[in-house]
């Protein structure tokens, strides 16, 4: 408790000092409120912002202007006088033809203004945090702990100081307030004073009527409708009092103290519904003269008095009610819910109705205020529905949920911009997470990587950003869900049984990667085609590189998860060629980035992991395939090049791709051919090189061919020589010589590498 009462602190210091700074009020309150430490040493370290204004204006009070405007107004006059005069003495001389004309003891046009200008008093512009503290602060503080102190001593039981005497001696305090209220009000120096005092008697009026039948050692009227017709009564008078005086502060002082006055003692239903007018008077306030600080403040400090002071009462009192047939703790857990359900309701069908402003940076204050007011309820009210209501925690948030999203219709309609991104924001994140407490964890993910895509369709097509930016939210929900699964629950709740897809029997943990795979390539995709039409910039632009980047990545998780270890360097090579294929096609480097990345996967694990001694079929199997991908890329972009068809990462692209299948070759041939026949079969691999170089006039492979006759004659002078067997030095040496003579006979006969270098 010790700690939250610390925390409120820092939230009001934050406030008090960003209000003193001329920042964001609303901004560093909804920060305090999760991040007090934070937003109070953020607020400290910020310097004060200075309005940009042509001319300075200056910073005085209400009885400092009257005062000025008091100056003009008897200049203004004198000039009257002096044109009147003037008027008056050219009449009497325009029958003097050279009369002179001299006005005695008349004060020129420059010198009444510069008297009046000499005469106007001068003000200190720079207001201290002391002035604005002992001015404007300590005052509605004084007023509320006074009438605070006057509300216990209502509802406290004397012996010899009966209700009736209490009540009178309400009214008679609030009378007071109001008599000096009203007369230190017409005082200029005196007047937000006054108006404190007056919200501070509005706020006892309202508590001493309320009293009259809600508190036993103050009770004098008996029927509950009788009392609440009274508080309307004195609502409808506070209201009045404000459209007159359009006083936001006296307003605010008059609710604090009515909130607070009206939870003392037992919280009943009748609690409930004063609380609910007190809300009601806010909205029409708000409505009327779009009193944004008031919403905000009520919001706020609804529920937290709730919260703080309502909801333990509600909890802990001795009284055994019954709710509904419910049982006494589920009514008491009801009640609380009621209450907040009914603030939450009220603020929200009051920001909705508020009259709009074309001003931007009060429609982005009422979009806040409403993502607070849906903050705050669901961060006080979903533990009481989590612990006494958990089967109805699916059907109370999508009902919120849809709440708001027919919310935001509305808002879309009448072109409320602002209201209808917080609407929105709010709706999708209630459906979203709603989804959990009704479907299996596997089944939410699956319905979240469905959602992604849809939402991101909806933002393209309909050009909205708040779609796309919850894809992207919702797409990272599913990636720390899935990484969740896959790392802690691989045996939990059924991720780890086996479904059949495609022909396979895998675990629904792999479904739901292939699943998220997919998804992400489709939003990849959405993305793609809507940068061909409109580029993207900044976060989408960004997150239609991660989409792709996540595709690929969970497919090669999937391969590695289904696949057994034996075929893994095989299968690798599909989605590699593929994404190949595709960034050729699509133009997108990032894909061909992520083909080679694959690859290098894929080689890795052939040359350090794989071992294919014992399995004929399979190692000729995976040789010929890694080795012709390596070739493959080479030739396409060879291809490609020479129509003009690609955009090459750097110069050497290709080559470095042809270059490393000739190297996986030579480390094949020394790791997978007897050493007996090492040499021949380099020499072979040669023959193929430089026959693939003349059938298609390409340079490198006849390079690379003489290369491979260069390693054999190496290794026939270093090691043939002196440990080869006689019988195998006889073959080899034959076919090698062979090789030699035919292939330097064509090189000869052609003319070969006379032509122009490719």
């Amino acid at each position: 408790m010790y700690y939250f009462i610390i925390w409120i602190g820092m939230v009001v210091a934050t406030a008090i000092i960003a209000d003193q700074k001329n920042l964001s009020v609303v901004g560093f309150l909804f920060l305090g409120l999760f991040l007090a430490p934070v937003a109070l040493l953020l607020v400290l370290l910020l310097p004060k912002n200075e309005p940009k204004t042509k001319e300075e204006s200056p910073n005085i009070s209400l009885s400092q202007a009257i005062t000025q405007l008091n100056y003009v107004k008897s200049a203004i006059a004198s000039l009257n006088k002096r044109v009147e005069d003037i008027d008056r003495y050219i009449g009497q001389m325009t029958n003097q033809e050279h009369a002179e004309v001299s006005i005695i003891e008349q004060p020129s046009y420059p010198q009444t203004i510069a008297k009046a200008q000499q005469e106007k008093p001068q003000y200190n512009q720079t207001s201290t945090a002391e002035t604005n503290f002992g001015k404007y602060w300590l005052n509605k503080i004084g007023i509320i702990v006074f009438a605070l102190g006057i509300g216990f001593l209502i509802r406290y039981t004397f012996k010899y100081f009966g209700p009736f005497i209490k009540i009178a001696f309400g009214y008679f305090i609030s009378a007071g307030l109001f008599y000096f209220g009203l007369q230190l009000e017409k005082k200029d120096k005196l007047a937000n004073y006054g108006r404190a005092l007056l919200g501070g008697a509005w706020a006892l009026v309202y508590f001493t009527t309320y009293a009259m039948h809600h508190f036993e050692a103050s009770r004098i009227i008996q029927s509950q409708m009788v009392d609440l017709f009274l508080l309307v009564v004195v609502i409808v008078g506070m209201i009045k009092h404000a459209l007159k005086y359009e006083s936001e502060a006296m307003v605010a002082m008059a609710l604090i103290v009515a909130y607070l006055t009206s939870i003392i003692g037992q919280i009943t239903i009748f609690t409930f519904i004063s609380n609910i007018l007190l809300s009601v008077v806010i909205i029409t306030l708000v409505y009327k003269f779009r009193w944004i600080k008031t919403l905000i403040l009520g919001i706020i400090l609804t529920f937290l008095i709730h919260h703080i002071w309502v909801m333990p009462e509600i909890l802990h009192f001795s009284n055994k009610v019954q709710l509904f047939g419910m049982s006494y703790f589920h009514s008491r857990h009801f009640m609380n819910l009621a209450f907040l359900g009914g603030y939450w309701l009220v603020f929200m069908l009051g920001l909705h109705i508020l009259r709009r402003d074309k001003e931007e940076k009060l429609e982005n204050t009422v979009a806040a205020a409403n993502l607070g007011n849906f903050a705050f309820f669901s961060f006080i009210s979903y533990p009481l529905l989590n612990e006494a209501f958990l089967n109805y925690r699916f059907l109370v948030i999508f009902i919120i949920g849809l709440c708001y999203l027919a919310a935001a219709l509305i808002m879309k309609i009448i072109k409320n911009e602002k209201l209808y991104f917080s609407d929105i924001v709010v709706a999708v994140m209630a459906i979203t997470l709603a989804i959990p407490l009704k479907f299996h964890e596997k089944t939410t993910l699956l319905i979240w990587l469905i959602e992604t895509p849809f939402l991101l369709l909806v933002g393209l097509y309909f050009r909205q950003k708040i779609y796309r930016y919850l894809s992207y939210g919702i797409s990272a929900l599913s990636f720390v869900q899935l990484i969740i699964s896959l790392s802690l629950r691989h045996d939990y709740l059924g991720w780890a049984n086996e479904i059949s897809f495609l022909g396979l029997m895998i675990s629904f943990n792999d479904f739901l990667v292939f699943c998220a795979a997919f998804s992400m390539g489709i939003c990849c995709y959405l993305g793609q085609k809507s940068k061909e039409k409109n580029k993207l910039i900044g976060i989408d632009d960004f997150f239609n590189h991660v989409f792709s980047l996540f595709s690929c990545s969970y497919f090669v998780y999937f391969i590695y998860s289904v696949v057994s270890a034996q075929w893994i360097t095989l299968y690798l090579l599909i989605p590699s060629l593929f994404l190949f294929g595709l960034g050729n096609y699509s133009k997108l480097k990032r894909l061909r980035v992520y083909s080679y990345v694959i690859l290098l996967i894929s080689t890795v694990r052939y040359i350090f992991i794989d071992n294919y001694a014992f399995n004929p079929f399979l190692k000729w199997t995976v040789i010929i395939a890694e080795a012709l991908v390596f070739f493959a890329i080479y030739f396409t972009i060879k291809t490609l090049k020479q129509r003009k068809e690609i955009d090459l990462l750097y110069a050497g692209e290709g080559y470095l791709s042809f270059y490393c299948g000739v190297a996986l070759i030579i480390f094949t041939v020394f790791r997978y051919v007897s050493w007996q026949w090492i040499s021949l079969g380099l020499g072979v691999a040669g023959v193929i090189f430089i026959a693939t170089g003349l059938l298609f006039k390409d340079k490198p492979s006849r390079i690379s061919g003489l290369l491979l006759f260069g390693l054999t004659i190496v290794r026939i002078t270093f090691v043939d020589l002196s440990q080869l067997d006689v019988i195998f030095k006889i073959i080899s040496f034959i076919i090698l010589g062979i090789i030699f003579l035919g292939i330097s006979y064509i090189y000869n006969r052609f003319n070969i590498g006379q032509e122009k270098a490719d």
